[in-house]
């Protein structure tokens, strides 16, 4: 998961950092935390963000203005505003900011705010671009497994299967939520519909459909343990 914070504080940063860091490390999530103390150095980046934590007041850009390009450069961003005053509530709803956070940093709401957001990136809504240019939109939490072919991607989901006209590294991309996996190169998995599984092979199923994808050899260690975290999570 990919994570930026923006404030023109850097003690501000550091306490955000620290809090998120403490979050991320319990619950055994991967992450990766860019820290920017300029609106506009945010927005030049080229990463896609999964989560933002921005200050409203900022001097170049302030913050609702930064969350609104960066919803449109990626709709599926989650964003937490972070103000020492009200004023702004209502831009940030109108926003559509996941969560309001109020100086000094409350950790105990911030974390209970996370465990929200976490539950709520496992369903999102994905446009799939077909190779007819006509599009659909599917909840990710739809998705059974992608499979590349022929240089496209052929995604399964609980409604029926399309093409998509992108490649499989593009979706590797896209579907960067906690419940999903790339057990081989030529596939990705959604962990909600693993069965079962063996050393070379997993079994998802769905209704009575079941489906085997192979469990590459450099991967069967990683496998087995992003499966039994998954399971704890109980996500």
């Amino acid at each position: 998961m990919k994570i930026a914070i923006c404030d023109d504080e850097p003690k501000r940063i550091t306490e955000v950092k620290d809090a998120l860091i403490n979050y991320f490390s319990e619950k055994v999530i991967a992450t990766e935390i860019f820290c920017f103390e300029d609106g506009n150095k945010l927005l030049n980046s080229s990463v896609y963000f999964d989560m933002a934590f921005l200050d409203i007041e900022m001097p170049s850009i302030n913050g609702v203005e930064v969350g609104k390009k960066l919803k449109q450069k990626s709709n599926n961003i989650v964003i937490f505003m972070i103000t020492a005053y009200s004023d702004y509530l209502d831009d940030a709803f109108d926003l559509g900011a996941y969560r309001f956070l109020q100086k000094p940093l409350d950790v105990t709401r911030l974390y209970r705010s996370l465990d929200a957001a976490l539950l709520s990136m496992s369903s999102k809504d994905i446009k799939i671009i077909c190779p007819n240019n006509e599009s659909v939109i599917i909840p990710t939490n739809s998705i059974i497994f992608c499979e590349s072919y022929k240089r496209k991607t052929k995604i399964v989901t609980t409604q029926g299967e399309y093409i998509s006209k992108e490649h499989i590294d593009f979706w590797k991309e896209k579907l960067s939520e906690l419940n999903f996996y790339s057990p081989h190169t030529s596939y990705i998995i959604n962990f909600n519909f693993v069965k079962s599984f063996t050393r070379k092979t997993l079994t998802l199923t769905f209704e009575e459909k079941s489906f085997i994808v192979s469990v590459a050899p450099k991967r069967q260690q990683e496998f087995r343990t992003k499966m039994f975290l998954f399971a704890e999570r109980g996500m």
